[in-house]
Parts: structure tokens; C-alpha cells; sequence
């Protein structure tokens, strides 16, 4: 049984990682306020390893995460964090007011 304490919100952002000499790329699956998902990993980092993901909210510029590998997928790899950014926790709050019909989502044009 899991034990989430925080609402995960699916994602589709590009994200580049590094955890020492492994470096990759995916899509970041989902994101909530303690952890993450990485899929269509290029790589799958080894459980426990300290990670730096990239996560490209827009096209050139990232924000970056810094978490520990806690479980390898098929395709991917879960990690747990310590807390996010003021600028993903934006982004967190933005996603759960979508989620739950209070804001739209904006599209570029």
C-alpha cells in the first residue's frame, strides 16, 4: 500500500537528469509535493542515487528538482524529494485548480 500524503498531478514536461555519470532524458509522468515520476527514460538511474532532473516548463527554460531514486518502472523510475520550488509549487497549485475545474489551462498560441 502506498502511503501518498500529497496529491499527484500528471504531467507531460520534457525533463534532462543527471545522478553522477548517468545522464538522460524523459517525460516527467506526474509531480506532487514529496515525489516524481520519470517515464520513457533514456536510463534508469539505481535506487537509491541522488538525481538533479531538469523539468522544461517551457521550451528553454527549466526548473530543477533534486531527489533520490526510490523505485524503477519498465520505462522509468519514481523519486522522493525533499519539498519544490516556490516556482513548482506554482506550478502544483495551477495544476490541482485545473484538476478541479477552477482555472483553465492556458495554451500557447
Amino acid at each position: 500500500m502506498e502511503k501518498r500524503h500529497s496529491t499527484r498531478h500528471r504531467t507531460l514536461f520534457d525533463v534532462a537528469f543527471s545522478a553522477g555519470r548517468i545522464e538522460g532524458e524523459g517525460v516527467l509522468a506526474d509531480l506532487s509535493a514529496g515525489g516524481a515520476s520519470v517515464e520513457r527514460a533514456s536510463v534508469r538511474p539505481p535506487i537509491g542515487s541522488q538525481i538533479r532532473i531538469d523539468i522544461f516548463v517551457e521550451p528553454r527554460r527549466a526548473v530543477q528538482l533534486v531527489a533520490t531514486v526510490n523505485r524503477l518502472t519498465e520505462t522509468g523510475f519514481g523519486v522522493d524529494h525533499d519539498g519544490l520550488c516556490a516556482e513548482l509549487e506554482a506550478l502544483d497549485a495551477d495544476m490541482a485548480a485545473i484538476a478541479e475545474g477552477e482555472k483553465q489551462p492556458e495554451l500557447e498560441t
